[in-house]
């Protein structure tokens, strides 16, 4: 009975297999019309609004990684590592992302939206961030709402 669970169990991970997409590296004549906006960027957030009280004007570095429609943004959060930002792109640059992170030290869930637009060349790109902030002991949220302006390096 364990060969045939094994068995069984190998051909299920086969299957599954079968269904994850992955066509590889993507290359700048491999993008099925999409710009090609892999890479290191430099992104200038701008604080539109906010209910959290003081919000400064941010900048900061993102990886950008991307395969076909797929996209992921990394930004390194001092002292916390990477947030990640999962997402997809459109043939016309349109893009959407979104991240929730759980800072357990802080009693704080950071959950982000950021719909936005690459450059048809892919070197710059404009989006809207929703940030909304929670604090996990009262449940109280406050919202900021970010323009980010961004230039590949």
């Amino acid at each position: 009975m364990r060969v045939r669970s094994l068995a069984t169990a190998m051909a299920l991970a086969v299957l599954s297999a079968g269904c994850v997409y992955d066509s590889g590296p993507l290359g700048p004549d491999d993008r099925d019309g999409r710009p090609f906006v892999e890479g290191r960027w430099d992104v200038d957030a701008i604080v539109l609004s906010t209910s959290c009280g003081f919000v400064r004007d941010e900048f900061f570095a993102a990886r950008v990684f991307q395969n076909a429609a797929f996209l992921e943004f990394f930004v390194d959060v001092a002292g916390s590592g990477d947030l990640r930002y999962d997402g997809r792109l459109d043939r016309d640059g349109d893009f959407f992302v979104r991240q929730t992170t759980f800072f357990p030290d802080l009693d704080v869930r950071d959950s982000s939206t950021v719909d936005g637009r690459f450059s048809y060349s892919g070197r710059t790109l404009l989006a809207t961030e929703i940030e909304d902030i929670t604090d996990l002991r009262t449940g109280r949220t406050c919202t900021v709402t970010w323009r980010w302006r961004g230039d590949r390096r």
